[in-house]
């Protein structure tokens, strides 16, 4: 098997074993919610999610290919100190996430205010999971404490979006890896890592789908950069379809390669293959917003 069909493998199966996990995740909360004789919860939860997932699963709303990857850092992380996985650990990882997440989301809008009871619940389980590996006066309840109170803050403020959720989640989980394996040294550069990513999803983002933060007037770097780059009595538009598309991604695909360039010493196969397959993904993604920029 050559380097590129090994990674295939790994790739394909680190994915499925994570989708099985949110799968156990997810079930998972519905038995914790029954066992709890919160029967109506459980149906108003359950419900919920499913508008949230829309058309796909609940596995690729969480975990898909094209969003930020919160539940594959912490493996990648965790297989590059052994070259294994603490399989009990990491499920209870990927079942804090996902009970965080969804407490996240849940406060990041006001749609939902009957679903309020059910943050005591999510909130609840997502310390739980970490309670049996660190003790009440460990440095790591600090770190959690801040990153939520941080990630409030900013909501607080209107800045915290989709993507602000999961990083905070995913540097948990990271500095949770790091401090149970007792690898100190790990944490500042994939901290980094995670935010260094979160910005550069976020950005991808606000130039797939400049026209609806246009729309709703947000301030995003590729409507400033519109701005200052349009010539005299050029829209938007004209500039996106005259150059603008072009320069975005070009930007995007520069500050991926920076990224790669970042983590090369990482010692995790699995991580640099997802970045190579996402810079693949990259180009997709520009060809495809090219042929529905020639549509309009």
């Amino acid at each position: 098997m050559n380097l590129i069909s090994e990674l295939n493998a790994k790739k394909t199966y680190t994915e499925t074993f994570s989708r099985n996990l949110i799968t156990a995740a997810v079930v998972r909360m519905r038995v914790d919610l029954l066992s709890y004789n919160a029967m109506n919860l459980a149906e108003e939860i359950s419900s919920w999610q499913k508008s949230l997932v829309g058309a796909h699963t609940v596995e690729d709303f969480l975990a898909g290919e094209s969003t930020y990857p919160a539940l594959m850092i912490p493996w990648w992380l965790a297989h590059s100190m052994y070259g294994r996985v603490d399989i009990n650990f990491h499920t209870n990882l990927v079942y804090a996430f996902v009970n965080g997440y969804y407490a996240m989301r849940l406060t990041n809008t006001l749609e939902h205010p009957h679903l309020s009871p059910a943050l005591h619940f999510f909130h609840a389980k997502f310390n739980e999971m970490y309670h049996p590996y660190f003790g009440a006066d460990h440095i790591f309840w600090r770190f959690l404490t801040t990153t939520w109170v941080q990630y409030a803050e900013s909501l607080f403020h209107g800045r915290s979006n989709d993507v602000d959720a999961r990083v905070a989640l995913t540097k948990i989980a990271v500095v949770a890896i790091c401090y149970r394996h007792q690898h100190h040294t790990l944490i500042a550069p994939w901290l980094k890592l995670a935010d260094s990513f979160g910005v550069w999803e976020q950005a991808l983002e606000e130039l797939l789908y400049w026209r609806q933060y246009e729309q709703r007037q947000v301030k995003t770097w590729f409507l400033d950069a519109a701005a200052q780059l349009c010539q005299s009595g050029e829209t938007v538009a004209d500039w996106v379809e005259r150059q603008g598309l072009e320069w975005g991604f070009q930007r995007m695909e520069q500050k991926l390669d920076k990224l790669i360039e970042e983590v090369s010493s990482f010692k995790s196969e699995g991580l640099l293959h997802y970045l190579a397959h996402r810079k693949s993904m990259l180009h997709q993604q520009k060809e495809a917003t090219k042929t529905s920029a020639l549509k309009q």
